[in-house]
């Protein structure tokens, strides 16, 4: 943690640390966060970025999937409400059990 000495007492400098601790909870948004790309702060982003699959590279293929299911089941979406084409790379990452209604 970041500190700084005045007069021989040290300081941590919170400031610093709540914005370290707010910029990891942003990347968690993020489907790749080292890309810092497909956001979803929401279930209308996780939507986008179940359409615009493939669109990612193959390296970050499964963690944006895994990003894609994790952030559905935080939303409450279920694939009765999202409609994945077999051409959509994503259509391979959705749990055999619930593909059959696609």
């Amino acid at each position: 943690m970041p500190k700084y000495y005045v007069a021989g007492i040290a300081y941590y400098d919170n400031a610093l640390q709540h914005q370290g601790i707010q910029q990891a909870e942003d990347d968690k948004k993020y489907g790749v966060p080292e890309l810092k790309k497909f956001p979803m702060p929401d279930a209308a982003h996780v939507r986008s970025a179940i359409r615009f699959f493939n669109y990612i590279t193959p390296r970050y293929e499964k963690q944006l999937a895994a990003a894609i299911l994790r952030r559905m089941k935080e939303y409450g979406l279920t694939f009765d409400d999202i409609s994945v084409s077999p051409v959509n790379r994503f259509y391979k990452y959705i749990p055999k059990n619930q593909n059959g209604s696609n």
